[in-house]
């Protein structure tokens, strides 16, 4: 009689239970049915608007707010009031959110986030001075040894897909400073990635570039990046293969390959140093001198059956020379550099080379060197370096110093 009362007992509890978690379900149900119609109400918009306005300690407002479940978040006249540097105010007309979560043809789940942003208006000026890092404690080489352990062990697996577009358009940022304006115009910017998993990633950003109200050049990047994520959805940048073209005033910058492709990888980069003073004006300090000539580097880079690294860096400069500012009247260079070294890694034994690196001047100095790291992300690393041989003109370095030198 006992058993029986006992289970009677036992399954009103659990038609109780039951009953209990439909109605939660239920409730939670209706209460994110009718959520967009609630932030998008006059009340709500008014105590995030406060809410942001105090945090920010600014004044921050739109004239339109409307959000549902299927078109997302669409945000018009935003405008975030008058506030400290570095960003003094900001205007935008039109911000449209649409994320979405869904199952892909090959079955795995997959968000979707599309981004959409009309006429940006943004004045900048230079911030408060921020303190210098703390020094590491470690030697440039151990630095470097870890960044290239680091890139070479980005390998990490894809859950789900990602499929995002972004379109930025069009897009003015002024930085100002007293007597000086740097002006980025008509830029836009265009972010496809249609399927992270199984297609490439697109990117496009144009503008033009103004210094003092006075055209400087057009900004230009165009970038494709395929077959980041392996058949086994990891995302592995040792497979990807990049096709990327991008200019500037002053710059150009080009990469190519991959480091798994026959060929390796490729990226060049030019810097004519005038121009790129001429555009960088309103960010340096008078002191700074006047630079002459160019600077080419070039990267080249691939991974064998390893998965180990074997790379050649190469830094050449022509007419190099440095006058005015700090210098004053005198006079640097011109100068001709040459500087190349090599890249050997082993993962397994956590060890990093850099053998047969030279610098050239012409006519002054020919340097030779060679070094490792061991286990450079453990407190008992190990840097070897070796120098050697050296050979200088001494009569082309007196020549060169003369500037700052008594007579």
């Amino acid at each position: 009689m006992k058993s029986a009362m006992r289970r009677i007992h036992l399954g009103r509890v659990l038609k109780i239970a039951a009953l209990a978690i439909v109605g939660f379900l239920s409730l939670l149900l209706v209460g994110l049915y009718f959520l967009p119609a609630l932030v998008s109400s006059h009340a709500v918009q008014n105590r995030i608007q406060h809410s942001l306005s105090t945090s920010m300690k600014r004044n921050v407002s739109w004239t339109g707010f409307a959000m549902t479940w299927s078109g997302g978040l669409t945000l018009s006249g935003f405008t975030l009031g008058d506030g400290a540097a570095p960003l003094l105010k900001s205007t935008v007309e039109q911000i449209v959110i649409a994320p979405s979560i869904g199952r892909d043809v090959d079955g795995h789940f997959g968000i979707t986030l599309a981004v959409r942003i009309r006429n940006v208006r943004a004045d900048l000026a230079p911030g408060p001075a921020k303190p210098p890092p703390p020094p590491s404690g470690k030697d440039p080489l151990t630095l470097l040894a870890e960044s290239i352990q680091r890139i070479q062990g980005l390998d990490y697996p894809l859950p789900v897909d990602l499929h995002v577009m972004v379109d930025v358009a069009p897009l003015q940022l002024s930085y100002r400073i007293p007597g000086r304006q740097l002006l980025l115009q008509d830029f836009s910017f265009r972010l496809a990635m249609p399927s992270l998993a199984a297609k490439p990633v697109t990117a496009e950003v144009h503008g033009l570039i103004s210094v003092d109200g006075r055209k400087v050049g057009n900004v230009s990047l165009n970038a494709k990046v395929s077959d980041l994520v392996t058949q086994e959805r990891r995302i592995h940048l040792a497979s990807a293969l990049f096709a990327v073209d991008a200019a500037a005033p002053g710059t150009r910058m080009t990469l190519s390959g991959g480091l798994s492709q026959n060929d390796g990888f490729a990226a060049r980069c030019t810097l004519d140093l005038p121009v790129l003073l001429a555009v960088a004006k309103p960010f340096v300090p008078a002191t700074v001198p006047q630079l002459e000539g160019t600077i080419g580097a070039l990267l080249r880079a691939k991974s064998d059956d390893n998965r180990d690294l074997r790379a050649t860096v190469t830094l050449e400069g022509t007419g190099l020379a440095a006058r005015g500012g700090s210098l004053k009247a005198r006079r640097v260079g011109p100068i001709d550099l040459t500087l190349r070294q090599q890249i050997v890694t082993d993962h397994v034994k956590q060890r990093v080379d850099f053998p047969g690196g030279t610098m050239a001047i012409r006519g002054l100095i020919d340097a030779v060197w060679s070094a490792k790291v061991i286990r450079p992300t453990e407190p008992g690393r190990s840097l070897d370096v070796t120098f050697g041989p050296l050979r200088l003109d001494m009569a082309r370095a007196l020549f060169l110093a003369a500037p700052f030198l008594p007579p």
